[in-house]
C-alpha cells in the first residue's frame, strides 16, 4: 500500500474489509458462506476470494494495483508472523481459520508501518475502538508515499 495505491482506494477497501467481518450478523454470514463455498483457502487467491464478496476499489485502475498488491507484492515481498509463510497466505490462512472454526471472531484489517514489523502480524485483541469484543486482528505492514506537499 502507500506506494503501490492510492489512499483513497486503501480507505474505500479496508473499510468493506472491515464491514464485511465485523461482529454479529456479518461474520456469522461469512462462517456460513465460507463453509458452503470455501472462499477463503490456498485454491484461491486473496483478492479473487475479496472480489467474489464484492470487496474492491470503485475505481478499475486502482483495482488493478490492489491485485498486484495482492498476488504478487504480498507473495514475494511480504513475510508474516509464521516462518515459512507469506503475507498472502497467511492472510488467506487466518480468514479461513477463523471462519471454519467453531466460533468465528469478528475481524478487524489494520495497518502498522513496516519499518517497525515488516510482517504480516495476525493476533486475538479488540479490534474497533467502538468494540469490546475480541477479534481476530489482521495488521498490514505499509510503507507510506513520500508527501509531494512537504516543502
Amino acid at each position: 500500500m502507500g506506494r503501490m495505491v492510492s489512499d483513497s482506494a486503501t480507505g474505500e477497501v479496508i473499510a468493506q474489509i472491515n464491514a464485511r467481518f465485523e461482529a454479529g450478523e456479518a461474520i456469522l454470514e461469512m462462517a456460513a458462506l465460507q463453509k458452503e463455498f470455501k472462499i477463503f483457502s490456498p485454491k484461491h487467491s486473496l483478492y479473487d476470494s475479496w472480489l467474489v464478496l464484492n470487496i474492491k476499489a470503485s475505481d478499475p485502475n486502482e483495482r488493478k494495483r490492489w491485485k498486484k498488491w495482492a498476488e504478487t507484492y504480498m507473495k514475494e515481498k511480504v513475510p508474516s508472523d509464521l516462518k515459512g509463510v507469506n503475507g498472502h497466505d497467511r492472510l488467506v490462512r487466518a480468514y479461513q481459520e477463523n471462519l471454519e472454526s467453531s466460533r468465528p471472531l469478528p475481524m478487524f484489517y489494520m495497518h502498522h508501518l513496516a519499518k517497525d514489523d515488516p510482517r504480516v502480524l495476525v493476533s486475538t485483541g479488540i479490534g474497533p475502538l467502538f468494540s469490546v469484543v475480541d477479534h481476530i486482528i489482521t495488521s498490514i505492514p505499509i510503507k507510506p508515499a513520500a508527501d509531494k506537499t512537504a516543502a
